[in-house]
């Protein structure tokens, strides 16, 4: 169905009457205004026709009460798939009135030349019968609440309770056809998928109540941006919009300056996801494609957004799958303890191990520890795979101590959501005490990341890990929140230095000159150090001279499997 046009001379007609009367078409599943007189504008207090026009199409029920917009705008949607006669009664103002006025408007459809439906109606204020008690007003009255008591089954139908926007159901069918009328005009459609950061932890801080404030908060920030027919609410704090791709980015600017002065400023950043609504692809689909993509937002602790890619699904697969494989993984032994070998600088022999985690799946081969670590630690397992690996490491030392090898020391990798998870340190006491292994052969390895997330926490946790009688090791230093004041104030028994600055060995020179200063200083503060990632006798040789104490990497050997550690150890490969 096309868009009605009046002619000139009727337009100018029209729109020049005092009395409050607009006129609407229906189409592609959305009530459409196609004119508004000037009585109108003046009636609901817009100044131009324009604004008008734009309010209309964009948020129609912008100013009318909450609790009213749902059944209205059923009642319109009805209307306009059959015959008969609108008449509607709600409450709405205008931003010349202090309280609501109470609004009857009734209209009709009409049949033009060309065959085009459209529908007129006339709007009246009926206010000041809201206390009168004559025949008119309680037949009002009357009408009034009969279609309140619609307003439960209407809601629950295609309407958010709470925020009063379409719900998934409706959304997704007024998103399918106001897609294509955006196509019809040139223009590109996209889905937006919104959602709050750490809403769950907001909610158990503040109150139920003050998350509510915030969803309505950012309800009413969707609907001013996008308007009320392009947004809808899912579930929880997930929020959808189709809109176009013109201007995005300004738009999801004002949206993210919005939230952040949402109750006072006391008010959580969004993650938005963002993908094209292509014409083959189903909106319920660009939906799943776009909350990905809101998922991926790396940096919660200010508002952002990112597009969805082929990538970004591949990598989401994957981690629905380790999530759903993971038990499964530890129960099958899916997941094994590697042991690298650590060296003594001076004479080659091995003096320490580290653990590390292998996923080797009966489906997809080797899972890297780069995607299923960071799945576990934001889920909030990782603390079960590690005391997993501290399991696996116990049961190697006494594989060694039945065959008579030399023990030695085994570092594992913890980090700080290990300890928010519960009390690990009291789970591994427990396993070493059962086992009757010494803490000595156990050292704990922190990363320089972790101490970047939480740095007070982790103070306390190397407190503890020291009162309890183990070393604290300091891994990856130089990866990420590098900074020299680390090692002044935390005490670490010894420090890793990550292997990146060994990959530039041989192109920048400036390599060379940072290792040198940071095994200097190190000494200074008479603190051992492991150069991880040597893999050549040149890198070890300079790395010597520095005065590092200690090497691990693929010059003496990669990560193994704990039985082909021990027969290395059997055949005098290696020498501990």
């Amino acid at each position: 169905m096309h868009k009605y046009h009046f002619s000139k001379e009727v337009r100018q007609t029209l729109e020049g009457l005092p009395i409050p009367i607009a006129f609407y078409q229906f189409l592609d599943h959305r009530v459409v205004p196609l004119l508004l007189s000037q009585g109108f504008l003046d009636f609901f207090g817009i100044k131009e026709m324009a604004e008008g026009i734009d309010i209309m199409t964009n948020d129609m029920y912008r100013d009318t009460h909450p609790d009213d917009v749902a059944r209205v705008a059923d009642i319109a949607y009805r209307f306009a798939m059959k015959d008969g006669v609108y008449n509607a009664v709600y409450r709405t103002k205008n931003v010349d009135q202090d309280g609501y006025h109470l609004i009857h408007s009734t209209g009709k459809h009409m049949f033009m030349e060309d065959g085009s439906q459209i529908t007129m109606v006339v709007y009246m204020d009926e206010s000041s019968l809201a206390n009168d008690v004559s025949v008119a007003s309680q037949e009002l009255n009357r009408y009034l609440k009969e279609n309140v008591q619609l307003e439960g089954w209407i809601r629950r139908n295609q309407y958010d309770d709470l925020t009063g926007l379409p719900n998934m159901g409706y959304f997704i069918m007024l998103a399918k056809a106001g897609s294509k009328r955006l196509r019809q005009n040139g223009e590109e459609p996209v889905i937006l998928f919104i959602d709050y950061n750490n809403l769950k932890y907001y909610n158990h801080t503040f109150g139920l109540a003050s998350g509510n404030e915030l969803l309505l908060g950012l309800a009413t920030a969707l609907r001013g941006i996008f308007g009320s027919e392009y947004t809808g609410r899912f579930d929880s704090d997930h929020f959808a919009v189709y809109t176009t791709k013109k201007d995005l980015e300004a738009k999801l600017g004002k949206l993210f300056g919005q939230v952040s002065s949402l109750n006072h400023g006391n008010s959580l950043s969004v993650r938005v996801g963002i993908v094209p609504l292509d014409q083959d692809k189903k909106v319920s689909t660009a939906c799943d494609e776009a909350r990905i993509a809101a998922n991926s937002v790396k940096d919660r602790s200010k508002s952002g957004f990112a597009h969805f890619t082929k990538d970004l699904e591949e990598k989401t697969a994957m981690k629905e799958y380790i999530l759903a494989r993971f038990r499964e993984a530890l129960k099958e032994h899916w997941i094994k303890a590697y042991y690298q070998p650590i060296v003594d600088a001076k004479t080659g022999k091995v003096t320490d191990e580290e653990a590390l985690a292998r996923w080797i799946d009966p489906n997809y081969g080797m899972i890297t520890p780069d995607n299923f670590i960071p799945v576990l630690e934001d889920e909030g397992l990782l603390y079960l795979l590690d005391l997993y690996m501290v399991d696996q490491a116990i049961e190697f030392l006494k594989k060694k101590q039945s065959l008579g090898i030399k023990q030695l020391p085994i570092s594992i990798n913890l980090s700080e959501k290990d300890f928010m998870a519960g009390p690990i340190i009291v789970e591994i006491n427990k396993r070493l005490n059962q086992a009757g292994i010494s803490k000595k052969l156990f050292t704990i390895e922190i990363t320089e990341r972790s101490i970047g997330r939480n740095p007070e926490l982790l103070k306390e946790i190397m407190n503890e890990l020291h009162a309890n009688g183990y070393e604290v090791w300091l891994d990856d230093f130089g990866s990420d929140y590098s900074s020299l004041n680390i090692i002044g104030d935390y005490v670490f028994d010894l420090i890793k230095i990550d292997l990146k600055f060994l990959k530039s060995f041989d192109t920048n020179p400036r390599s060379r000159l940072i290792l040198e200063g940071i095994i200097g200083f190190t000494k200074k503060l008479q603190i051992p150090t492991v150069n991880e990632g040597v893999e050549t006798e040149e890198e070890a040789d300079f790395l010597r001279q520095c005065g590092t104490s200690k090497f691990q990497g693929y010059l003496y050997s990669r990560p193994l499997p704990g039985e082909e550690l021990l027969a290395k150890y059997q055949q005098g490969v290696l020498e501990c």
